[in-house]
């Protein structure tokens, strides 16, 4: 298993979402939330991850066509 270090410059949010411009992350992220949703977790998890990951792709995406 990777060491994860959690970043003290920068808030959890913005950590999140630059880590889910990585396909990887983000299909990985998705798939945990999934099994979270199908054990009976809040389904609020689920929306916000999916929220989360469109916000990275949107950001990737503006990086992509600005350059």
């Amino acid at each position: 298993m990777k060491e994860v270090k959690t970043p003290t410059s920068r808030s959890y949010k913005e950590y999140l979402i630059s880590s889910l411009k990585n396909s990887e992350h983000a299909a990985s992220y998705i798939a945990v939330m999934l099994e979270l949703d199908e054990e009976g977790y809040d389904s609020e998890l689920l929306r916000s991850a999916l929220k989360d990951v469109m916000s990275a792709r949107v950001l990737s995406d503006n990086l992509l066509y600005k350059s």
